[in-house]
């Protein structure tokens, strides 16, 4: 079993003797210290906050596109389950089809494009109308949660009784 030396600073010995933790002990005291990081500790309403301004072609504090990779991307210090990743890349791919849709209308709406190409774009915008809706929608759910959740701790306890609400929007909702 590996350890790590937990006795010495920079170094120096403090303490006289050396103690060591086994990795598996270090892995775990940090998971317990890293919780309440915000960059690291993500509840559900966060991400679904930043994947609303990915559809939108908006980085997210928590997603953000990458040239390199031409994709958007959870950042690094995110600690997130596999299935939480495999929607959050999927879902991605709307934002990243909606960046390359929207610069494709910009590129060539122009009167020197031909009847077709305007054409072309002018049946994109209106499309993308209909998507701006549906953001919209979405934005509006996730107000009314977060208005709720904090009302609700106001509330006396007689009343904070009720079913979660049914139209409540989740990642999982978001994918399908």
């Amino acid at each position: 079993m590996e350890t790590e030396d937990v006795g010495s600073r920079g170094g120096r010995n403090f303490g006289g003797a050396r103690k060591a933790l086994p990795t598996r002990s270090m892995k775990l005291l940090k998971n317990v210290v890293d919780k309440g990081n915000p960059a690291i500790d993500l509840s559900e309403s966060d991400l679904i906050q930043d994947i609303i301004f990915v559809l939108q072609g908006i980085d997210g504090h928590n997603i953000t596109y990458s040239r390199i990779d031409d994709a958007y991307v959870v950042k690094a210090t995110a600690q997130l389950s596999k299935p939480i990743q495999n929607i959050l890349n999927k879902i991605c791919e709307m934002g990243w089809l909606f960046k390359k849709v929207h610069a494709f209308i910009e590129n060539n709406s122009n009167p020197k494009s031909g009847f077709i190409l305007q054409s072309l774009c002018v049946a994109l915008k209106e499309e993308l109308n209909e998507y701006y809706r549906l953001i919209a929608i979405f934005e509006n759910l996730r107000k009314d949660e977060t208005r709720q959740a904090s009302q609700s701790t106001f509330l006396p306890e007689s009343n904070t009784n009720n079913p979660p609400a049914k139209g409540k929007l989740t990642l999982r909702k978001l994918y399908l």
